[in-house]
Formats: structure tokens, C-alpha cells, sequence
């Protein structure tokens, strides 16, 4: 059996499918880290407007969003770019 020598645009195109996919990964990353950054910042807004009790709207909601910032900034840095 005769063995066909690969044409250089196959090898091009795996390697251009590789970046494509490194680049889609470190969108994903810099989308996660953003949201992450947005809801931390938000959380601290909103704990401005939380009553002296607590109780209000904005007592229940700040913490989550606090927390919810934090746990996505974390993923963010821990996801693998390959």
C-alpha cells in the first residue's frame, strides 16, 4: 500500500483548528473573569443600600452576589487555556 504524503494545507488547517480553539477558551475566561468582576462590584453597590436590620431587598441579595463575584473570578483563573 502506498502511503499519501500529507499536503501542507492539512497540517496548516489542524493547526489553525487548535488556536481557534485556544482563542475561543481564553474568551470564555476573559467572559467568566469580567462577569465575576461585575457582580463582585455590584454586590458591594448594593450592600450600600441595605437598611441598618438587614432586612430589606438588599441585604438578602448583596451577600449572593458578593459570594457568586468571587466564586466566578475563581473559575476564571483556574480554567485551562489548551
Amino acid at each position: 500500500m502506498e502511503k499519501k504524503p500529507l499536503q501542507p494545507n492539512q497540517s496548516n488547517q489542524n493547526q489553525n483548528s487548535k488556536s481557534v480553539g485556544k482563542y475561543d477558551r481564553m474568551l470564555v475566561k476573559k467572559v467568566i473573569f469580567t462577569a465575576g468582576l461585575s457582580g463582585f462590584a455590584l454586590g458591594f453597590l448594593v450592600l450600600g443600600l441595605v437598611d441598618p436590620y438587614g432586612q430589606n431587598w438588599a441585604g438578602m441579595v448583596s451577600p449572593f452576589l458578593i459570594i457568586g463575584g468571587v466564586i466566578a473570578i475563581v473559575v476564571a483563573l483556574l480554567l485551562k487555556e489548551e
